[in-house]
């Protein structure tokens, strides 16, 4: 008796903390891809100052973001995004409006790939 309460215990501890992560990846990956289209938006109107400015806000939200994604979720995922970034703040920087935007997509695609590639289910258990 005393070992099934237990694993019901850790059970339901594993499954309450699959939901805490999986919130915090939606939250942090809406409110990053948000601050992502204000960029992409600036770069559409070729509005390189304000493209910048919104990159500048964006910076310190990625780096917290990563630094949490980084304790639940795979490091290929992260490290593609950092070479992304890097790419995409030196095209900003040169003023290349097409590979910034290529490189934005990119960013794009992945921040919102990861929680659904986090999702706690069958399909990415098995």
């Amino acid at each position: 008796m005393r070992t099934l309460i237990m694993l019901l215990i850790i059970l339901a501890i594993i499954i309450t903390s699959s939901f805490v992560s999986q919130h915090m990846l939606n939250t942090s990956s809406r409110r990053l891809a948000k601050r992502l289209q204000h960029i992409h938006s600036s770069l559409m109107n070729q509005d390189f100052s304000s493209a910048k400015r919104h990159l500048a806000a964006a910076e310190p939200l990625w780096e917290k973001t990563r630094v949490r994604w980084s304790l639940i979720t795979d490091h290929h995922e992260i490290d593609m995004i950092e070479d992304s970034w890097v790419r995409f703040k030196s095209n900003l920087k040169l003023e290349e409006r097409n590979k910034a935007l290529e490189e934005l997509s990119a960013i794009l695609r992945l921040v919102n790939h990861i929680p659904t590639k986090e999702k706690f289910n069958l399909e990415n258990i098995l």
